[in-house]
């Protein structure tokens, strides 16, 4: 008995270096083991000894099981760097089974790996299991405010607008003092186009502590700019407040174009001259000044033509009107008429309905009627225009009806933007004779059928944070009459006071 006694007694210290720290919880059963023994009371001292050796059996196992658990985590985190995803998946899944098995209290789990492969696949753009994953760290641990902001972040690159508020609505009850919940809010509710809704968790935040300063301003200003209030916008920066934000490149960027929308009077000349080579030595010239002003959703622009062309001198007086349509949609209207005959047409007018499209493009669809002489032309048109990033692009067709036949003709652009829309580098091509042109226009309309080539440059430059100022050269290869051509060279410029 007393061999059995001794061969318990190191197998428990055996036992015991591998658990050294649960041998400090079990002190008083081995001390009461050893006593038993002592008092050569064998039977109960075995039963002791066995209780304990059970209880230490138990707690190596469930040491060794989490090692081996994280070793799976390891290899799954492995999986996931090398964008093995569906492994990395497959390994986390292997864990959270096991530990179901032993039915291990949650809190255990180390779900830190499992949060890293729901990040790893959200970078890859593979939101719906980035979803799941994250969704099982969540179950392990309700009140993770960090997953619950991430979740709703992963509904709101999968364009789920409304299940992303959800989760960012869970965030804020569980803590509405947390930075990082304000920083995904407000992207959801601008990604969403919920701009009323921005400004009012803009002024949320800030109740709450908000400690981003540049983040709040900026969202305000997009929210503000695409519902058109652009005095509210322009209204931040007023008497001097927040002029140190005018450091940020994109603020800047974003407050200048407001405070141009801002004003409501705009006065603008412009002037073009045009050399040729081929069949006239005499240059061409013409000019315009207009004024134009805004009130509420609408805006009119009165203008002033005159040309000079073939010794002849002539005039028009047009007017333009837009009306502000809600969601970035307007109408376009224009009616002008020729004072003096001899360069203009006697009558042209138009029409066009703006609209966005999804994809950052926008389109529109017009009309245009221009009375010559003895005849008018009926003219379709429209454009579809595209933003990528800095650059824009835009294509517009002109299909006119004449006696003589239908024609078409395309004006293809492309801008590179500066800090705001009203500084660019741009290039126009173009092929037939657009009745935009005003530099064009005749009294006759002969010209619809003949062809020309074209290709100018452009440069815009703000001369104050206000005004702005464009250059332009062409040049055109274009028939003057059928099957012969001649060279056309164009400066332009055109400047544009705001107040």
């Amino acid at each position: 008995m007393r061999k059995v006694i001794l061969y318990l007694l190191l197998v428990v210290l055996v036992a015991g270096a591998k658990m050294a720290q649960a041998q400090a919880a079990s002190d008083s059963l081995l001390n009461l083991a050893l006593q038993q023994a002592q008092n050569r009371d064998y039977e109960n001292a075995i039963k002791s000894l066995n209780i304990l050796l059970d209880e230490w059996s138990v707690q190596y196992q469930q040491k060794e099981f989490e090692r081996i658990s994280d070793s799976i985590l390891s290899l799954a985190k492995i999986e996931s760097d090398k964008k093995n995803y569906m492994e990395a998946i497959q390994q986390v899944n292997k864990v959270l089974k096991m530990w179901d098995l032993r039915q291990v209290p949650v809190t255990t789990v180390n779900t830190d790996s499992i949060f890293q492969v729901a990040i790893d696949l959200a970078k890859e753009k593979k939101y719906d299991k980035s979803i799941e994953t994250a969704k099982t760290v969540l179950g392990h641990h309700p009140d993770r405010v960090d997953v619950l902001v991430f979740i709703a972040n992963d509904f709101a690159w999968n364009s789920e607008f409304d299940s992303a508020k959800v989760y960012i609505n869970k965030a804020y009850k569980k803590d509405p003092k947390n930075q990082e919940l304000y920083d995904s809010w407000l992207n959801i509710l601008l990604w969403n186009a919920e701009y009323e809704e921005v400004i009012r968790k803009a002024d949320l935040a800030e109740d709450h502590k908000y400690t981003n300063k540049d983040n709040l301003t900026l969202k305000r200003l997009y929210a503000y700019n695409n519902l058109d209030r652009y005095d509210s916008a322009a209204a931040l920066f007023d008497n001097g407040k927040n002029q140190k934000l005018l450091d940020s490149a994109a603020i800047n960027s974003l407050y200048e174009d407001v405070l141009i929308k801002s004003k409501k009077n705009i006065v603008s000349g412009y002037y073009t001259v045009d050399f040729f080579q081929g069949n006239d030595p005499t240059p061409h010239h013409l000019a315009y000044v207009d004024y134009g002003t805004k009130i509420n959703r609408n805006t009119l622009i009165f203008r002033l033509n005159y040309a000079n062309r073939y010794n002849l001198n002539g005039a028009l007086i047009e007017a333009d009107y837009y009306h502000l349509l809600s969601g970035k949609r307007y109408f376009y209207f224009n009616y002008g008429f020729a004072v003096t005959k001899d360069l203009f047409p006697r009558h042209r007018a138009g029409i066009e309905y703006y609209f966005p499209l999804p994809n950052k493009f926008e389109g529109s669809i017009g009309a245009r009627y221009i009375y010559f002489t003895n005849t008018g032309v009926f003219i379709l048109t429209g454009h579809l225009a595209k933003s990528i990033d800095k650059k824009w692009f835009a294509l517009r067709p002109f299909i006119s009806f004449e006696q003589s036949g239908n024609y078409i003709s395309l004006i293809g652009q492309a801008r590179l933007i500066g800090h705001n829309p009203f500084v660019y580098w741009g290039v126009e091509l173009a092929y037939g004779n657009s009745p935009d042109d005003r530099y064009f226009l005749d009294p006759a309309g002969t010209y619809f059928n003949l062809n020309a080539y074209r290709i100018k440059f452009e440069k815009s430059v703000m001369i104050t944070k206000t005004d702005d100022l464009k250059f332009a050269l062409g040049f055109a290869y274009e028939e003057y009459q059928k099957d012969l051509f001649r060279q056309r060279y164009t400066l332009e410029i055109t400047y544009k006071l705001r107040f």
